[in-house]
């Protein structure tokens, strides 16, 4: 994924999070978020995506050709647990259970056709760490 792309989706992610509650279309910047994030891995081959929280913000790794690459910048502490949630919900997974780990499944659709995947939450220190992975 281009990091200015990725920055302008986390910049925006952020701001939407400070708005007040009742605005409209609260949400849309973190599932855009959310979305890029699944369609670079996906565009890259990647059969894992590593999402793990740091002190500095949420690291992600993406596995291709069986190497575990980071991308360039942690997105934000502060946006972490609400990307993570994002993900909870599209695996069916229940968002208020964070004290166990917990496993569910994504059918995404990319493109003309639709990709499965695999998601575990486990409980870390600092939030959750979760695994995504890709049955394509």
């Amino acid at each position: 994924m281009e990091q200015e792309m990725l920055q302008r989706l986390v910049t925006n992610a952020v701001r939407e999070m400070r708005l007040p509650s009742r605005s409209e279309g609260r949400g849309s910047h973190v599932l855009t978020l959310v979305d890029a994030i699944l369609d670079a891995a996906l565009d890259e081959e990647a059969t894992d995506i590593h999402l793990e929280p740091m002190e500095e913000g949420l690291r992600i790794r993406v596995r291709v050709d069986g190497l575990l690459r980071a991308y360039p910048s942690l997105l934000p502490a502060a946006i972490a647990p609400v990307v993570i949630a994002r993900l909870k919900v599209m695996a069916g997974i229940d968002t208020a259970k964070r004290n166990r780990p917990q496993d569910g499944q994504i059918r995404y659709p990319h493109g003309e056709r639709s990709v499965d995947m695999r998601v575990a939450v486990l409980p870390v220190v600092g939030g959750e760490r979760m695994v995504v992975r890709i049955m394509d």
